[in-house]
């Protein structure tokens, strides 16, 4: 982030100009801030020189390296803020300590394995109490937080403790441990892992012929099979037998694709037939002619369709006049409820004017008071619906 690359980068001569709007920094020194586009960078360090061995409780001032960690903080001005500290390993003084080394923590900012500040953290925690899942990370984003969708859920929960965390691990990346093992390995054999190399012997081999023998014909009881080479003296493990088995198992046959659905032919036909896939055209083709009753209520369903797309109500009547003659259960039934207004329906299907806007306002009220049940009462409902109302 340089002043080429077009941020600009503000001064901060004393850490504690900064306390008053960032008090979690109290106990760092910033030494400046830099602006590039949506994200704030404050770089920082430790404002004081000594540090306390969380093993041992003792202070110490012997530093033994240096490296920097990043920590994800709370928005400022509507731009995301990324901490970047730098952080000294100490020597512990102590003889009988059990640390050799120690990473210093900066109270109120930094904590073991943190890559977020406790400030965020309370953030964090605050949404997954009130929202989490998804809604929670909606929220997140538009304060300009960054979190996924796990965030949210599970609120400060403390993830990656099988491994030290790149806030507290050396500028490697390595564990300590894993550079002891690559130190002291003399070839490379020694780093091979048990699953590269060549297959290990089993007590099963002698019986392997015999038990692919025995699923060629067809043979698929694993407890038979299992029987049957106990009596030719196999000792080994029900389990081992079974793994074995199910890891040669002969290949199934495909099976045949599922046969379409009644919502699927539902959508099939009420969907206009230029937006049917080259999958779905040929199956309700074959449908249609498989069966007479389906092809002629698709024909009424398709020219209904066609009065509500084009706003062709004169033909209403016309319409309800076939439907009755065809007879068809579902279709006939459905033309007795136009009859009965006819000038009504007629004119919602010859005019651009409909209920539409309205019915998709009592929708969207209706699952804001499902949001709100239990929550608020009627003032904060209201408000909620009109300040909704000015966003859809």
């Amino acid at each position: 982030m340089s002043l080429s690359q077009g941020s600009r980068c503000l001064s901060c001569q004393h850490g504690h100009d900064l306390e008053v709007l960032l008090p979690h920094l109290a106990g760092a020194v910033v030494e400046r801030v830099e602006l590039a586009g949506t994200l704030l960078c404050i770089r920082a360090c430790a404002r004081v020189d000594s540090a306390v061995c969380p093993a041992c409780g003792g202070s110490s001032r012997r530093v033994h390296s240096r490296y920097e960690r990043r920590l994800a903080d709370a928005a400022i001005g509507g731009r995301r803020v990324v901490i970047r500290l730098q952080v000294r390993r100490l020597f512990c003084d102590d003889p009988a300590c059990a640390k050799t080394t120690f990473a210093e923590q900066v109270p109120g900012l930094t904590v073991r394995y943190g890559r977020k500040t406790a400030l965020l953290a309370e953030v964090l925690r605050n949404i997954a109490v009130a929202l989490a899942g998804r809604a929670g990370c909606r929220l997140a984003q538009a304060l300009h937080v960054a979190a996924s969708r796990p965030a949210p859920r599970d609120g400060a929960r403390v993830t990656g403790r099988r491994a030290r965390d790149a806030g507290d691990r050396p500028p490697s990346g390595l564990g300590r441990h894993t550079v002891q093992c690559y130190a002291h390995a003399k070839t490379w054999q020694e780093l091979v892992d048990g699953r590269w190399q060549a297959p290990r012997a089993s007590m099963l081999d002698p019986f392997k012929p015999h038990l692919h023998q025995r699923m060629g014909e067809d043979c698929g009881n694993f407890a038979q099979l299992f029987r049957e080479i106990s009596s030719r003296g196999y000792t080994g493990s029900y389990s081992t037998v079974r793994d074995y088995l199910e890891q040669h198992r002969p290949a199934k046959a495909p099976l045949p694709p599922a046969p379409p659905t009644v919502r699927d032919v539902t959508g099939w036909l009420t969907r206009h037939p230029d937006s049917l896939t080259e999958d779905e055209q040929p199956q309700l083709k074959a449908l249609l002619e498989r069966c007479p009753e389906l092809h002629a209520a698709s024909g009424h369903v398709r020219t209904f369709a066609r009065m509500l797309t084009q706003l062709t109500g004169q033909n209403l009547p016309q319409w309800i006049s076939d439907a009755r003659a065809a007879e068809l259960p579902g279709i006939s039934s459905f033309a007795k409820g136009p009859g009965q207004d006819l000038d009504a329906v007629t004119q919602g299907l010859t005019t651009r004017w409909n209920s539409g806007p309205v019915e998709g306002r009592v929708n969207h009220i209706k699952m804001i008071k499902r949001q709100m049940f239990g929550r608020a009462r009627l003032p904060l409902l209201r408000r909620r619906v009109l300040l909704t109302a000015q966003h859809r």
